[in-house]
């Protein structure tokens, strides 16, 4: 929604109708509507009704029955509370899946694989030191996991704790 809303007068609404022809065109097609809770409003004002003119326009263009099995909106918040309800209702963001933080084992299997994987580094962890890990970590979800090794690692690094070999 971010490439969508513009300054100039009329501009988001031509930003707005491209990307849907767009999107017609392509079909069939999956839009991941990121933070919807945030890019969906009906607007709160300052904006010269702006923001309510392409949260209509939206609603229209999900509710429209020549999309159906042609275009499919999902939308991913960590607010589903502060959804409008109008969003919510029968034939567009119907469905829920919620995502839940990752079980112990999962966790300790996220930080296996960041350390190893992503940064590359052939840990001198056991996995029981994973798995004691990822019971310190209960309720975090991935990038909090990934950000926690990172930071470790960075910590080190400057510490002189790791030693950088280039082939």
């Amino acid at each position: 929604m971010a490439r969508i809303f513009d300054k100039y007068v009329g501009a988001t609404e031509r930003n707005l109708e491209r990307a849907f022809e767009a999107i017609e065109s392509l079909h069939p097609t999956i839009c991941l509507l990121d933070e919807i809770d945030q890019a969906m409003s009906r607007g709160g004002g300052g904006d010269s009704g702006v923001s309510s003119r392409v949260f209509k326009r939206f609603l229209e263009f999900s509710s429209d029955t020549t999309h159906r099995g042609k275009v499919v909106f999902l939308g991913a918040t960590n607010r589903p509370d502060t959804i409008d309800p109008a969003m919510k209702r029968f034939g567009r963001f119907d469905k829920k899946i919620a995502f839940m933080p990752p079980a112990p084992e999962e966790r300790a299997m996220i930080l296996k694989a960041v350390a190893e994987n992503k940064l590359g580094i052939e840990s001198r962890l056991s996995d029981e030191d994973y798995k004691e890990a990822a019971r310190l970590t209960d309720k975090w979800v991935g990038s909090d996991l990934e950000g926690a090794i990172i930071k470790a690692y960075e910590a080190a690094e400057d510490n002189g704790r790791v030693r950088l070999e280039v082939e």
